[in-house]
């Protein structure tokens, strides 16, 4: 069997690894003579036709399980109303934002446009104030 008669592929890695042999031989400072007992060892050559791409697996979802419909369900209890808690606010009057006193953005607000506030939360937005996004009160 000549070389010739080799696919292209082949041909490729033959010559890749013989270039690898001549690089390290050269990199040994023998002069590039390869030493007694390194052989260059040909790949078997094997037929192959070309296999249709293979599909990847079909993937399923996993099963969910769906509540029964007719499941009896037990009495929801009502939901109860948290009281409404009394706290101060810092309302801006400029830009029509309310903040915790905590909040780093009350620095920022000018003496004429402050205004402390105590009430609940709803009592504010109801003034038709906006929370502040930063410390969303």
């Amino acid at each position: 069997m000549t070389f010739g008669a080799q696919p292209r592929a082949l041909r490729a890695a033959a010559s890749c690894l013989a270039l690898l042999l001549c690089l390290s031989l050269s990199a040994c400072g023998d002069g590039g003579r390869p030493p007694a007992d390194v052989y260059v060892i040909a790949p078997a050559q094997t037929e192959r036709s070309d296999p249709a791409p293979a599909e990847p697996p079909a993937v399923t979802p996993p099963e969910r399980a769906l509540p029964a419909a007719s499941a009896p369900q037990a009495e929801e209890a009502p939901l109860r109303e948290l009281p409404a808690v009394e706290r101060t606010y810092v309302l801006n009057q400029n830009t029509g934002k309310f903040h915790l006193p905590s909040c780093a953005s009350v620095r920022e607000i000018k003496e004429t446009n402050r205004l402390d506030h105590t009430g609940t939360r709803e009592s504010v937005l109801a003034m038709g104030y906006e929370p502040c996004g930063r410390c969303h009160p």
